[in-house]
């Protein structure tokens, strides 16, 4: 069909003569997607049974062959599915030159650059087909982010068009089907996502944007306006870094979350890795007696120095607090946080010192072969889920924006 398609564009009297002739039409707006690609198609009504169709492509050239493309070209039917599949579609636009062109997923198999040549091809062919409306559809990023202005996109979800008005923005941030955008102060969000997806239906609504550090993270009057332009919800993830409630609702009013109602979640502990390291987590995730998992904290607690523990405590906590209204005292945090202990240690610093002292609570049980559970403490558990307070928050948001919608 495709052959006889190749056919046509040359000649509808359906025939070639003797010799191939080259659809330059066809080459010119094939080549547009995939460069320097020729076509030839030969059928001689007196001689020939079958239409013949040849294809080239630069990749195909060697040796010293020069132009004679009778010795690189090969048979249609050795073309990939992506040349066979754009091949098709222009073929269909030159040969019955439609007023409606219906192009189901034409992007599905080819390269993400090819994607976008595709989409800027089929804008240009619109104009030089003017009488033809092309209508596609895409699960392509690639496509819709390259496709003009002038290009309609329709957001179709559950078989409704959604009523958002930037969807080549959102595709940007890998937002189109979300709800809400969490900014994480972490460049490796791989803690964040995994106590996300501890909610499954909420998961698949947020999408987890890094920021590299506290101060990368947007002022709120930033994030209100992108919120608004893109019509979707937007949150702040910081750890806590050892503040006060008290100081966090500071933070959040000089940081302009306050009074544009952004919501900010802060880590219970000291930041994303110490909310995995709960004795009840470590319980469940190694599958041990709660005391056990209680005595591997005191193990770990125990190889760290006290003082190398404070210090990294004030810097932290003094760095978290300069930029808030009254002087940081971090003695005085530290005492109201019970001195040296898991309150007062980094997540972060206490990650190894903790594998160490789950393996001398299960060398102690004789129970070693658990120590492949440990993989398990940094994931989230959907039945007995971890930072339920982020939960409430990330509910809250999506509601409203389905509320919206």
């Amino acid at each position: 069909m495709l052959r006889q398609m190749l056919l046509n564009t040359h000649s509808p009297e359906m025939n070639t003569g003797r010799e191939p002739v080259e659809l330059t039409a066809l080459s010119e707006l094939i080549g547009k997607v995939i460069p320097g690609v020729r076509f030839w198609v030969k059928f001689d009504q007196r001689r020939d049974a079958f239409i013949t169709a040849w294809f080239f492509t630069p990749d195909m050239r060697y040796g010293d062959t020069g132009s004679n493309y009778a010795t690189m070209r090969r048979p249609l039917e050795m073309a990939g599915t992506s040349l066979l599949q754009v091949t098709q579609i222009f073929a269909y636009l030159l040969t019955f030159k439609p007023r409606l062109l219906l192009i189901d997923e034409p992007d599905a198999h080819l390269h993400q650059t090819s994607q976008e040549k595709l989409i800027k091809a089929l804008e240009k062919a619109n104009l030089d087909f003017p009488n033809t409306q092309i209508i596609i559809s895409t699960h392509s990023p690639r496509v819709v982010r390259a496709s003009a202005q002038t290009t309609k996109v329709v957001w179709l979800e559950d078989g409704k068009v959604k009523n958002h008005t930037a969807v080549r923005e959102r595709i940007g941030w890998g937002a189109l089907d979300k709800d809400i955008v969490i900014f994480s102060e972490d460049d490796n969000t791989e803690y964040l996502q995994a106590i996300v997806d501890q909610w499954p239906d909420l998961a698949h609504r947020a999408v987890i944007w890094p920021c590299f550090g506290v101060s990368s993270i947007p002022h709120g009057d930033r994030l209100s306006k992108l919120a608004t332009r893109h019509d979707i919800k937007v949150m702040v993830h910081r750890d806590r870094d050892f503040m006060s409630n008290t100081d966090c609702e500071k933070w959040k009013e000089i940081r302009g979350y306050l009074k544009n109602n952004i919501a900010v979640w802060f880590t219970n502990g000291s930041d994303i890795e110490s909310c995995f390291q709960s004795p009840e987590h470590i319980s469940r995730a190694m599958d041990i007696d709660l005391e056990d998992a209680k005595k591997a904290i005191k193990y770990a607690l125990e190889e760290l120095n006290e003082q190398e523990v404070s210090a990294a405590f004030s810097e932290a906590y003094a760095k978290a607090t300069q930029s808030l209204a009254g002087q940081s005292n971090p003695v005085a945090r530290w005492e109201k946080l019970g001195k040296f202990g898991q309150a007062t240690t980094k997540g972060k610093e206490l990650k190894d010192p903790l594998n160490r002292g789950l393996e001398k609570v299960l060398t102690e049980i004789d129970q070693k072969r658990k120590l492949n559970n440990r993989a398990r403490i940094y994931e989230g558990n959907s039945e007995y889920p971890i930072c339920e307070d982020l939960r409430e928050l990330l509910l809250a948001a999506t509601e409203q924006a389905m509320t919206a919608d």
